[in-house]
């Protein structure tokens, strides 16, 4: 008799878990539907979760040996799966690379050389732990920091097989070359993310080394995870007093509008709206090293470590997410499907803002759609997010020619080579050296329809 009730609690829990599997699945469903999307899959997913739930719940009629052979099958299976998830955890006790950096930082401190992490923008805003600031003190006042700690050894990252992305950041803490922003006349610069910024190669080899060489004064304001509105500050505080020829907006189409999503809750980067705003970081870089300082030791570098210890997430293990994943039983956020309209008009606000800007100094704004790694569905209700990136990136795409902004299209670019695999660092990373280089010369070729040609 006590058997036959262990076997009721067994199987009345596996169908339970079943019954919340379908109900999580058919709420996708719900969200997708409010995106407009399909996934017929969900469907029989769904049918097939409750269906597995009402057979367990029919064997609980079952003769009371059956019911115990049929809850220890049952419960093997569980406790398989289970066995299966905490190997998954247990592979990766801690983000090893994160250890490596750290470890790095500290052997070079030991050595007395002042070295730091990168400090990208976005830690101020949508990444940030909940206890992190979301600004520094300058002056008694909060400001928005766009760039690293200046003239300071930075070491950043390193995908695949590759070295790590170590430099030394500039006069305004980005990664250029020194020397750059005495320059009486520069020809381009370019404002973008981690693309940009040159994740994760050699200085000598990122896409704005590209372009450098053909155009030596050229200057890179890019920042990892930065967004329209970070980007529209770096090229609002730092541009106008050097006054390019030519500003390459270099828009990366795998996250810059789900980036604005979240930039704009923020009160100091949707300041920059309004036409003409600044918060005066160019002429107070000492003061900026300063509040930086402070932030990467008490803040950024504990935050960091924290990181490097192995999460449990109770949620995850019981929901069995790793093998989920594994299995391509996942499930899509709806967060990342197709902006709304009026997310598309405040881009479309913050590129107007940005060409109005440029065009001040008598420059012209160019539009660079730079790609990301082909997105392949592999979980549920993935396949409309693929389908979504599309005509995201059509409405992009019209946007631009709407605003009359000159494309240099590096994502056709990638399309035409015969080895994309090779453009990439590895699979869903930033670019390798031929993927930069190939960037570059697509940027290249609509500067140069443009008149800007070589040696100017």
């Amino acid at each position: 008799m006590r058997a036959a009730r262990v076997a009721n609690f067994i199987l009345g829990g596996a169908a339970a878990a079943a019954l919340l599997f379908a109900a999580r699945v058919l709420i996708l469903l719900r969200a997708l539907h409010a995106h407009g999307a399909r996934e017929p899959r969900l469907w029989a997913v769904a049918f097939l979760a409750a269906a597995l739930a009402a057979l367990l719940l029919l064997a609980l009629r079952l003769s009371p040996p059956r019911r115990v052979n049929l809850a220890l099958s049952v419960a093997a299976v569980v406790a398989t799966l289970y066995a299966g998830e905490v190997v998954l955890f247990l592979r990766v006790p801690g983000p090893p690379r994160m250890i490596e950096k750290l470890a790095r930082i500290d052997a070079l401190r030991a050595q007395g050389r002042a070295v730091s992490p990168g400090v990208e923008p976005v830690r101020f805003s949508w990444i940030r732990s909940p206890h992190m600031p979301t600004s520094v003190q300058l002056d008694g006042r909060p400001v928005v920091p766009l760039a690293n700690i200046s003239r300071r050894f930075t070491i950043d990252c390193r995908e695949g097989r590759g070295d790590w992305m170590t430099f030394e950041t500039d006069e305004h803490g980005f990664n250029n070359p020194p020397g750059l922003w005495s320059t009486p006349a520069l020809d381009v610069a370019l404002v973008g993310d981690s693309f940009v910024h040159g994740h994760c190669v050699a200085p000598e080899v990122n896409l704005v080394a590209g372009v450098r060489a053909r155009h030596p004064s050229t200057l890179g304001l890019g920042s990892a995870g930065a967004g329209p509105l970070v980007m529209l500050a770096a090229l609002r505080e730092y541009l106008p007093a050097l006054r390019p020829r030519t500003v390459v907006w270099c828009y990366f189409s795998g996250n810059d509008l789900l980036d604005l999503r979240r930039e704009r809750d923020h009160p100091l980067l949707s300041a920059y709206l309004e036409a003409g705003h600044t918060q005066g970081l160019a002429a107070r870089q000492p003061a900026l090293d300063r509040a930086l300082d402070a932030y990467v030791e008490a803040s950024l570098l504990p935050e960091l470590r924290r990181r490097t210890r192995p999460f449990f997430e109770p949620g995850g293990m019981l929901t069995l997410r790793a093998l989920r994943s594994r299995a391509g039983l996942a499930l899509a956020d709806p967060y990342v499907l197709t902006p709304s309209e009026e997310e598309l008009q405040l881009f479309a606000r913050v590129l107007r803002e940005a060409q109005a800007t440029v065009q001040g100094w008598g420059g012209r704004l160019v539009f660079a759609y730079l790609p990301e790694w082909p997105i392949r569905a592999r979980q549920l209700g993935e396949g409309e997010y693929v389908k979504a990136k599309r005509e995201a990136a059509a409405r992009v795409r019209a946007l631009v020619k709407d605003l009359g902004l000159p494309l240099a299209d590096v994502e056709a670019a990638f399309r035409k080579d015969p080895h994309p695999e090779l453009l990439y660092a590895c699979p869903g990373c930033h670019y390798s050296p031929e993927g930069y280089a190939l960037a570059a010369r697509a940027v290249l070729e609509t500067l140069d329809d443009g008149g800007l040609g070589a040696g100017h």
